[in-house]
């Protein structure tokens, strides 16, 4: 969490008010992934296999 805060640039008690844990924090992380997946998907179309099937 330390190299994270300092990454971040916030504080390591802003950091643990936000997630409690490193595994809240990892969760965040995937959970944002996965939105920022769905909204390339969503612009760039179905990925190159699908639309040979289309």
């Amino acid at each position: 969490m330390d190299r994270v805060a300092e990454h971040a640039q916030v504080s390591k008690r802003k950091l643990y008010n936000q997630f409690p844990s490193i595994e809240k924090l990892f969760g965040a992380i995937a959970e944002m992934a996965k939105k920022l997946e769905n909204m390339t998907q969503l612009k760039t179309g179905p990925p190159q296999r699908q639309r040979r099937r289309q």
